[in-house]
């Protein structure tokens, strides 16, 4: 699975945006993310990011 986060923080109106977007969210956005794969080779390489997979898919 994927992660994205906006690559541009903050708005001239305040930010609105979530902090990160997972999966088919993170793929349908992906012109305006930094998109990140937290899993390589079958062996995870950012923990933060396999973090917040799990933190979606479990709750």
């Amino acid at each position: 699975s994927i992660v994205g986060r906006p690559v541009h923080r903050e708005g001239p109106y305040g930010d609105s945006r979530k902090a990160s977007y997972i999966g088919n969210e993170a793929q349908a956005k992906r012109r305006m993310l930094a998109i990140k794969y937290p899993i390589e080779r079958g062996i995870v390489t950012n923990w933060d990011d396999m973090e917040a997979i799990w933190n979606h898919t479990f709750h």
